[in-house]
């Protein structure tokens, strides 16, 4: 392929790329389509056939057109949105520039319009896939940078031989001289590749040890994704659409009192969100009027205690998803409980992801405690745990339309002769129903149900299948039916364990509901306010199982395709003077501190089996704030250590160069000269035939020399241009001095040439 024609391919294939990177900003798939018709139409119909063009005069027609409309575009867009006109202008400007005649200030221009796209669409799309486009890009601009350099450099020479001046237009070499097979070799292709690699390492290093001026990260004014963390209602049914949602909602580590690295449970996390206590018809609420609806400051847990840390994206509730009882280490910490919906909430916009730490009390040797104490912050009083079986709360309250629910709790109980003062074995009994009997099947679709009955009547009785919300409501309000306080949970399962990072991905699709039941403080010891027990009816597979029953493949791809996630979002888009003290310089000190206390610890034991009376007073210098500073110095020495390396490797590089430009250069060379025949054929080639052109070696002005001789009908001369031109190159570049006999023939022959040429000019004969 020759050069020119692989010039345009790439600029194709950037201008494509870009103004496909802008559409996964602007959400509008008719700009790539837009951008790469043009692109690869004008390869063929413009640059190679010539069958269309767009004119200077008519080209600036288009141009501002194209203006105009992102001008109207610009003022009939919201505010928000208006960056976009200049994204639609950038495009179709690049549509007229394809269309027209490719000189070099095209190209450049085609190349700069493309560039202004990708930093539109910088402000536009922060994904991880707009990385790797952008190291995409990155390769493509070099290689386009390179081929361009050589395309502009021989189109010039090509030019220049043909006799036009160099302010001319140098592209399309059809009309200066048929180019002969130009196969552009791959190592160009390579280089850049390689440029490519060694920029985006070097400039990722940079931004991650770049020191940010601020310890918060200005994000953009969005509208998160709505989570499953209802704070008002939860109708039945709504559970089930976010089941087949695969958005993440957060990112969940645990860690240990003893170790800073990540576990996980043996079991799966359940992390509550809502509590919801008043059902009716088929929709459960938060009881009102009974709680004042305020945020109150959580406990300040034990240094000592299991941590869980939470990275939520930006949502659209307040919600925080957590395992309970929860406490704060820091009691900055933007994080709040509320008194009436028993949740936790942000006390910073929703709009701002959070990234925190919680205690984790309800942990116990990488368990979830079944039980969760009652105390200040979850307590029983004044919630409506019996609605609707308690008379007292709610009198005249009718329950004939759940009578048949009550019925089939007292039966169950019944048979299973369970004591009536065990609470908690009642509870467990009732659940182990819903949760092991054949009767039921879990269930994502819609089912019909009898709008004579309650939703959970119908459930229990006619059609036994249905999602979680189903069953826990079924247990919940069947606990109620017989005497125990109990609510319903809506919040998040952890099922998906990701081993890179050491997380637990929680998504859409692991919206969960469940029930918790109280047991009194009579029927536990060490809880003197009561607590409540976890039940979980839901049969079926769960979702970890579905994932280790996939390919290994696949469940590969998505760990690492989530932890490259994680790693852009936290390292590259919130990466501020906060995290960045904690992540990157934290452990570049402790990893310092680690290589400097291995390289010295062999000294300091020689030292103290010799003067053992000092272990006070170099305990005391371990602890002192000079000794703070060891990375700081170990820091300092291996970057001047570095640093001397990449110079002696420049220097080498530098030296290696030289030596090869002084080999190669002319000026450098050492000054052969030129024998006497060899000048005395230069001054003949000047008087009476042709000089050599600038593009063309002397043996190819030879062979031009030849063929012209022989059309002239001195075919005994036609060897002469060689045996002259070899005998030169055997001198200047073989060092093959010729003899006096070799050199006095070489001398005949020209002066052979020089008479025939001499007895021609006579009979008219014409010079090539």
């Amino acid at each position: 392929m020759r050069s020119e024609r692989l010039l345009g391919w790439i600029i194709a294939l950037m201008a494509a790329q870009s103004s496909l990177m802008l559409s996964l900003g602007s959400q509008n798939p008719t700009l790539p389509v837009l951008t790469t018709t043009a692109a690869f139409t004008s390869l063929y119909v413009t640059d190679r056939k010539g069958w269309f063009y767009l004119r200077g005069s008519i080209a600036g027609l288009a141009a501002s057109c194209a203006v105009l409309v992102a001008i109207y575009d610009f003022f009939g867009l919201a505010q928000e949105r208006q960056l976009l006109a200049i994204a639609y202008l950038l495009v179709y400007l690049q549509v007229v520039l394809f269309y027209q005649q490719k000189t070099d200030r095209i190209y450049w221009q085609l190349q700069l319009l493309s560039l202004l796209q990708v930093v539109v669409a910088a402000v536009l799309n922060l994904t991880i896939g707009f990385g790797f486009l952008l190291i995409l890009y990155l390769f493509l601009s070099l290689w386009a940078g390179f081929v361009f350099f050589v395309t502009r450099q021989r189109q010039r020479a090509l030019a220049a031989s043909a006799g036009l001046k160099p302010s001319e237009p140098a592209f399309h070499a059809e009309s200066i001289a048929e180019e002969q097979a130009d196969n552009f070799h791959h190592r160009l292709a390579i280089l850049a590749l390689r440029q490519t690699a060694v920029i985006g390492f070097m400039a990722f290093i940079t931004f991650l040890l770049l020191p940010r001026m601020s310890d918060s990260t200005s994000y953009r004014d969005v509208t998160g994704q709505r989570v499953i963390g209802f704070t008002n209602s939860v109708r039945l049914g709504e559970l089930g659409t976010a089941v087949e949602n695969r958005e993440p909602v957060l990112r969940l580590w645990f860690y240990s009192p003893e170790s800073d690295e990540p576990f996980r449970l043996r079991g799966q996390p359940l992390l509550r969100g809502s509590i919801v206590n008043y059902y009716q018809n088929g929709t459960w609420s938060i009881a009102g009027g009974q709680l004042w609806n305020g945020a109150v400051e959580l406990p300040t847990a034990a240094q000592n205690a299991t941590r869980q840390r939470i990275a939520m994206p930006p949502q659209r509730e307040q919600t925080i998803f957590a395992i309970f009882p929860p406490a704060v280490f820091d009691p900055n910490a933007p994080i709040a409980f509320n008194m009436r919906s028993k949740q936790l909430v942000r006390t910073i916009s929703p709009a701002i992801p959070l990234d925190f730490i919680l205690a984790a009390p309800g942990i116990e040797h990488r368990h979830q405690l079944t039980l969760t104490p009652a105390d200040a912050f979850d307590s029983v009083g004044g919630a409506a745990t019996l609605q609707p079986f308690d008379p007292a709360e709610q009198p005249g309250v009718s329950t004939r339309r759940l009578e048949p629910l009550r019925l089939l709790a007292e039966e169950i109980l019944a048979e299973s002769e369970v004591a009536i003062e065990g609470t908690a074995e009642q509870a467990q009994t009732l659940c182990d129903f819903l949760k092991k009997s054949p009767k039921f099947d879990y269930s994502l679709t819609v089912e019909s149900r009898n709008p004579k009955l309650d939703p959970i009547v119908d459930f229990l009785t006619e059609h036994p299948r249905g999602n979680c919300e189903y069953f826990s409501s079924a247990l919940t309000l069947m606990l109620r039916s017989v005497g125990i306080r109990s609510r319903m949970i809506i919040g998040y399962q952890g099922s998906e364990w990701n081993p890179l990072g050491g997380y637990y991905q929680i998504r859409q699709q692991d919206a969960h509901s469940w029930t918790e039941a109280y047991i009194p403080p009579g029927e536990l010891e060490d809880m003197p306010s009561g607590a409540w027990l976890r039940l979980d009816p839901t049969p079926g597979r769960t979702q970890i199982d579905e994932q280790e029953s996939s390919w290994w493949i696949t469940r590969v791809y998505q760990q690492m395709r989530n932890y490259t996630e994680f790693l852009w979002a936290n390292y590259v888009i919130r990466l501020d003077s906060r995290r960045q003290r904690e992540d990157i310089y934290s452990r570049v000190t402790r990893w310092g501190n680690s290589i400097l206390d291995a390289f010295s610890q062999p000294l300091r034991g020689a030292q103290s089996a010799d003067r053992e009376d000092e272990t006070g007073e170099q305990q005391a210098d371990s602890t002192s704030p000079a000794s703070g500073m060891r990375w700081l110095r170990w820091l300092l020495v291996t970057l001047s250590l570095l640093a001397l390396a990449v110079g002696v490797w420049w220097a080498r590089l530098l030296h290696r160069a030289g030596l090869r430009s002084k080999d190669a250069s002319p000026a450098h060379r050492p000054s052969i000269p030129e024998r006497p025949f060899y000048r005395r054929w230069k001054r003949l080639l000047a008087h009476h035939i042709t000089l050599r052109q600038p593009a063309e070696s002397a043996r190819q002005h030879a062979a031009s020399i030849s063929r012209w001789l022989v059309e002239c009908g001195l075919p005994d001369l036609a060897d002469a241009p060689y045996r002259l031109v070899d005998a030169h190159y055997a001198h200047v570049f073989g060092g093959i001095t010729p003899s006096a006999e070799a050199e006095a023939e070489l001398m005949a022959t020209v002066k052979s040439v020089e008479k025939a040429l001499a007895s021609g000019a006579r009979r008219g004969l014409k010079t090539p």
